[in-house]
């Protein structure tokens, strides 16, 4: 296929092969990328921080201990690029958690979880330019209040589609009151405070820079109470907090006779909590915080259970050492499938909960709004698809070679790690891909404008035979070329219909008819591979600048 573009015209003749991806690699353990801001290499500090299960994190946060340190860190150069490798311990699983920080940028946290044993090429990670946030606390009759602790979650401007979640970041007030922060966002920042003496104060979509208004304080509450277990014995060691109006305190330990005391909360209807891993868990909801209020008795009602098998969707025979991650908002849960497939995680909260399941030979499989009730036992099977490798061959408008050209594979919005083309200018991914249509980005490394290929494994892609014609946008968003269709990753409709302003150019290819292509379809299809494949139409191949 030929794709036209401006300054310089690149042809690029793609050849797909299926390829049955192999096991595990043997010499596993490093993560490689590049680190970007705003679309430019950056240097950064990427680290592996150790995994910690959400009940395992709320213990010590409640006891008041520090973070753990990392296992381990790296430098990303002026290029971007970095390789992180992390000590394996024999016979025993270490996970961890990829954070990069950066001069200028927003903090980050992949949202997957890591094995010391996995080698993974994770592509570009983007992150946001940070800009400084300050504002002032004050208590009743505007008093300054020194040493409050301010929690900054800078949420704006995070995509969720390449898997980056903000780093919380915390400060605390001068004797002034005031606090500042120099890796907020432009805009939907959020920031708690707390104080002792004070209900905590939560303010989201805060906006970068000086803050108009003080963030005021008023008196807390306490709360008291106790949590027993289904036999009516204390439950030592449970963890309980309060929740209302998007605001969560921190958990507080359960002493040894089972009760609880939770200061300083607002006066203001919410729910009481308490969560005892695999002892169970208990709520009462409408409870407002007053002084010498009544105490709240909580029992924990049987834990909440997700269990199932991973299959191959071909054979329906069982994969194992597959590993499925369990999240609800930021608490993730990790296990691995056993031998005959199965696997199962008990003491979950109730919650609306995504599951994801990753194994290296298989496509990554998500789940999302999986519906986890109080005490009950939720089954559910994951269908795993084998995995492809896509290869080609980047070539110019002469047929020779691109070296250094970086491919992407874009689908579902979810763009995946490049691959660079070596000197015969050959690229590849060990990313298993699905058997169904791709779209890849190319990139010349020499300035020329990336042009998007749609491409299936398993199929021969020969030269397209669409007329191309030349075009640019007017003031008005027309095109010069009436007849023709465009295709631009402007200002207008990109990929599938999605607005993608990250290129402001005017110029753009086009093609007057579309142009047909073969495809595969999905799971279904993956078993009965020897019939007649549809034609499908494909919008035509086009790039912006």
């Amino acid at each position: 296929m030929e794709v036209l573009v401006t300054r310089t015209r690149l042809a690029v003749a793609l050849l797909a092969f299926v390829f049955v991806l192999p096991g595990p690699s043997a010499s596993a353990g490093t993560l490689s990328g590049t680190v970007a801001i705003d679309g430019k290499p950056a240097a950064a500090i990427v680290s592996a921080i150790p995994f910690e299960e959400p009940l395992e994190k709320a213990r010590r946060q409640a006891r008041g201990e520090a973070e753990p340190k990392a296992l381990a860190s790296v430098t990303a150069g002026s290029g971007g690029a970095f390789a992180l490798t992390v000590p394996a311990a024999p016979g025993k699983e270490v996970l961890y958690r990829v954070r990069i920080a950066a001069k200028g940028a927003i903090a980050a946290e992949l949202e997957g979880i890591y094995d010391a044993s996995e080698t993974d090429e994770l592509g570009e990670l983007p992150l946001r330019k940070a800009e400084a946030l300050a504002g002032r606390v004050t208590g009743p009759g505007g008093r300054p209040v020194a040493g409050a602790r301010v929690t900054l979650t800078a949420r704006g401007r995070f995509d969720g589609s390449f898997g980056l979640s903000p780093v919380p970041e915390e400060s605390s007030t001068g004797a002034d009151g005031t606090f500042r922060f120099e890796n907020a966002a432009s805009e939907r920042n959020e920031l708690l405070v707390v104080a002792d003496g004070f209900a905590p104060a939560h303010l989201s979509g805060a906006k970068g820079g000086a803050q108009s208004r003080a963030i005021a304080l008023v008196a807390g509450a306490p709360l008291s109470g106790s949590v027993k277990k289904r036999d009516g014995k204390p439950a030592a060691g449970a963890l309980v907090r309060y929740e209302g109006d998007g605001l969560e305190t921190r958990w507080v330990e359960v002493g040894a006779d089972g009760t609880f005391r939770l200061a300083d909360l607002p006066s203001r209807r919410g729910s009481v909590v308490a969560d005892a891993g695999d002892d169970g868990f208990a709520e009462a909801p409408g409870v407002t915080p007053v002084p010498g209020g009544k105490p709240v008795v909580l029992a924990l009602a049987p834990p909440t259970v997700l269990e199932g098998r991973t299959l191959d969707v071909a054979t329906l025979k069982p994969v194992p050492r597959v590993k499925l991650t369990v999240s609800s908002g930021p608490g993730r849960l990790v296990a691995r499938s056993g031998a005959d497939g199965r696997y199962r995680l008990k003491g979950l909260r109730p919650a609306d909960v995504t599951v994801r399941a990753d194994e290296p030979a298989h496509v990554r499989w998500t789940r999302a709004n999986v519906r986890l009730e109080k005490g009950a036992t939720k089954v559910l099977d994951v269908p795993l698809t084998r995995g492809a490798s896509l290869s080609g061959r980047v070539v110019d408008e002469d047929g020779g070679p691109v070296a250094d050209a970086r491919v992407r594979r874009l689908r579902r919005r979810q763009p995946v790690p490049p691959g660079d083309a070596g000197l015969g200018g050959r690229h590849g991914s060990e990313d298993p891909l699905a058997r169904r249509r791709n779209l890849l980005r190319l990139a010349s490394p020499t300035g020329r404008e990336p042009a998007d290929r749609r491409a299936a494994p398993g199929l021969r892609e020969g030269k397209a035979r669409g007329n191309l014609a030349r075009g640019r946008r007017n003031a008005h968003g027309s095109n010069r070329h009436p007849a023709a269709r465009p295709r631009s990753d402007g200002d207008g409709e990109g990929p599938r219909g999605q607005s993608d302003r990250r290129r402001r150019g005017g110029a753009l290819a086009v093609a007057r008819r579309p142009l047909l292509q073969r495809r595969t379809n999905d799971a279904d299809e993956l078993r009965r591979r020897l019939g007649d494949r549809p034609r499908r139409r494909a919008v035509p191949t086009g790039a912006s600048s």
